[in-house]
């Protein structure tokens, strides 16, 4: 019933302009005189003005949005564009425009998406805004409300246009110069992350000089022996990938986890070792272990687009699961959930390989609980970072300083 009277409203309303109409040339028909005409031909492009509009069809226009950047990073700024054209010049007095804005961009990023034109005349008519404060995730828009009407308020008309646009909001990221946290040769206890600078101290052998070695580098008896330039040979460091496990339960941190995530992949990758990354959903979809920008670039793009929505805690994701991994990984762990026991476990989990835990806190850790965790981690041969809400890039920082 309610519906009938929706869809009936526009029509009501018409009548009620042409009943005015009438009884204001009725009133001047029979009262006469200068005033009751001059109030009847005042009205009348009122009146004939909300009839034409009545008949008028807005979907005349069309609309292009026109995004400045396909791909941006949260918290940044983006501007869009909206061109809305129409091949009959029929007068609007005004015309609202609203860009529809993807519910998450609506409820946490800010934007002035809606706007009042004055066409008049003109077939064409153009507008931008800015939204500020961009949410990470995937952005698709579509729908671009207009909305006209008379100046008595009686003929009302709203159109809904589609315009397919889309973009992509990588978290945020630091550049952090990514230490080594673990340094052993091959004869020691394991392998260190990268090969960072050739050993000064351990060397394997001589070998012919070559542009661009250094003066301190040269074997000065075997260069007296052979009558030839000889310099040292460097015993190099063992190549080790990193494997970045982020922990998908819900968790009102979760979006300083995936910035530590990414933070943490774009620095390591940048550094030429070879990276890979896995959630605790659909963990077969994780990218598998390499470098360079294009390795890169999917873990951000898939940073930019997962949520928490896991069941389990990362232990109870990763159970059963150690024996298909490398000897030779070294495995970070980003989580908001951690107490000794799954550390315990993941020290049983990692075996031999080096491990580095961040664990983002909602809670105000006391600080002895904050020294038993760091102390049963290290104990198990796990680098422990404890990071309070807000604080993930002074804890970069700390990284980057060390």
């Amino acid at each position: 019933m309610k519906q009938i009277f929706v869809k009936m409203a526009p029509y009501t309303k018409l009548l009620a302009l042409i009943f005015l109409t009438v009884a204001a040339f009725v009133y001047a028909m029979f009262q006469g005189g200068f005033v009751s005409w001059f109030l009847f031909y005042s009205f009348l492009p009122f009146s004939v003005y909300s009839l034409l509009l009545f008949f008028y069809l807005l979907r005349d226009f069309q609309v292009k949005r026109s995004i400045q950047l396909s791909q941006c990073k949260a918290g940044e700024e983006l501007t869009i564009h909206l061109t809305l054209t129409r091949k009959f010049s029929f007068p609007l007095f005004y015309l609202i425009v609203e860009d529809v804005l993807p519910e998450k961009l609506s409820e946490y990023s800010g934007s002035n998406s809606h706007a009042v034109l004055f066409p008049w005349f003109r077939k064409e008519l153009s507008l931008s805004y800015k939204i500020t404060n961009l949410i990470r995730g995937e952005h698709i828009f579509q729908d671009v409300s207009l909305k006209t009407g008379d100046l008595l308020g009686l003929v009302k008309k709203t159109l809904t246009l589609t315009s397919p646009g889309k973009i992509l909001v990588l978290p945020q990221y630091e550049n952090v110069n990514f230490k080594q946290l673990e340094a052993y040769y091959e004869q020691g206890q394991m392998a260190c992350a990268i090969k960072m600078k050739r050993e000064t101290i351990m060397v394997s052998g001589v070998r012919d000089y070559q542009p661009g070695d250094r003066l301190s580098w040269i074997n000065w008896k075997a260069t007296a022996k052979k009558n030839e330039i000889m310099t040292k040979e460097f015993e190099e460091r063992k190549s080790q990938d990193v494997l970045i496990i982020l922990d998908q339960k819900k968790s009102p941190v979760f979006e300083e986890m995936i910035s530590i995530a990414a933070s943490l992949a774009h620095s390591i990758i940048k550094k030429g070792i070879q990276t890979g990354l896995i959630g605790t959903v659909e963990m077969e979809k994780g990218f598998q272990i390499r470098g360079g920008e294009t390795q890169k670039q999917k873990i951000l793009n898939w940073l930019a687009k997962i949520e928490d929505r896991s069941e389990v805690t990362f232990n109870k994701a990763l159970e059963g699961r150690g024996k298909y991994f490398p000897s030779n990984l070294s495995f970070i762990i980003i989580t908001s959930q951690l107490n000794r026991n799954s550390l315990n476990w993941f020290a049983s989990f990692k075996a031999n390989r080096p491990a580095t835990i961040y664990f983002v806190t909602t809670d105000s850790l006391q600080y002895e609980e904050m020294r038993a965790l760091k102390e049963t981690a290290a104990l198990r041969g796990i680098h422990l970072q404890i990071i309070s809400p807000g604080e993930w890039k002074q804890a970069l920082a700390e990284v980057k300083r060390g």
